[in-house]
């Protein structure tokens, strides 16, 4: 039986909208958490673009509903609603360009820093800048022209509307994957050069990256992949809204991660350098004091250098400190 055109045309908008606002309780709650454990320590560039992020997306939120508002309630059980969609639907690629860019070029930074001895890594990390670039051109450019046409549904069934979505969705694709797989590349290397303990810390923010950073560029593919098997539809639409709260939450869940991910390891996550603190160690020595030579800096091929240093101070029964840091070059 054949799908009917109304239904398909206004399912996706209702279940786009309430996931939309169900991914902004989320990004809320992270968020909060940021706030208490980062807020005082990370660097006014970061906060700048957390809260900036958290703007942009409460508006987006009030722009969603606000289409949802003018079908589902406002024009409800008319059918025109249907050749005359609400022009607050047009800011919906523009903020999810706007969005995406930001997110992505924080990463294209942390790549570029990380990857202080790749070549590699840091061309890499230009070309995905220059794709997160064009595809916030491409986003931008959707919405104006869609504007521009007064809002005419018929600009959906264009050859122009499908080749600006094509070189918008797939330029995220490509950008999101190559960033993920920079990152994972990064790690990889420097765990090579690395003692068990870093290693372990490494393993885990490899395993980090794989699953915060493919979220995206699945559902970028699904987008695209709807975009052109169902023409003339909006099937769309749901992952358009999803994409734009996913985005921040997937860069709040890397910050807030900094804590967790090792126990007692942390990451300072900017991707500028890593620190290790390994359990201490207690011994009976007499009283004395004394101070190790300094160990390292060991060379690492992944950008990263591991510098040891130990020191003792005893007196009867006391802890003797053992710590380990990683520095970046």
């Amino acid at each position: 039986m054949a799908a009917n055109p109304a239904l398909l045309a206004v399912g996706p908008v209702f279940f786009g909208v309430i996931l939309n606002w169900g991914l902004l309780g989320a990004l809320l709650v992270q968020i909060y958490i940021y706030v208490l454990w980062y807020h005082q320590t990370d660097r006014s560039i970061l906060r700048y673009i957390v809260y900036t992020l958290l703007c942009i997306e409460c508006l987006q939120t009030g722009l969603v509903t606000h289409t949802g508002w003018e079908i589902f309630a406002f024009h409800w059980g008319d059918p025109t609603v249907l050749q005359n969609i609400p022009w607050s639907s047009a800011a919906t690629p523009v903020v999810c360009g706007v969005v995406a860019v930001i997110v992505q070029l924080y990463f294209c930074w942390r790549i570029w820093l990380l990857g202080t001895n790749q070549i590699v890594a840091r061309v890499v990390g230009a070309v995905c800048a220059l794709l997160a670039i064009t595809q916030c051109i491409a986003a931008l450019t959707y919405g104006a022209k869609y504007i521009s046409l007064k809002l005419d549904v018929t600009f959906f069934q264009t050859i122009e509307s499908k080749v600006i979505a094509i070189i918008w969705l797939v330029c995220t694709v490509v950008c999101d994957v190559l960033i993920t797989a920079s990152l994972v590349y990064i790690f990889s290397v420097a765990k090579s050069h690395s003692l068990a303990p870093t290693g372990s810390l490494l393993n885990r923010l490899i395993i980090q990256t794989v699953q915060t950073g493919m979220i995206t560029a699945i559902f970028s593919i699904l987008d695209l992949a709807f975009f052109l098997a169902y023409p003339g539809t909006l099937l769309d639409v749901p992952f358009v809204y999803i994409l734009s709260k996913l985005y921040p939450n997937v860069l709040l869940a890397n910050l807030n991660n900094r804590n967790r991910i090792g126990m007692r390891d942390t990451i300072i996550s900017e991707g500028m350098s890593i620190s290790g603190n390994i359990n201490s160690l207690r011994s009976r020595l007499p009283s004395a004091s004394s101070t190790s030579p300094k160990m390292g800096p060991f060379p690492s091929n992944g950008g990263i250098e591991m510098t040891i240093s130990t020191r003792s101070t005893s007196d009867r029964d006391v802890g003797v400190p053992f710590e380990a840091q990683h520095q970046r070059n």
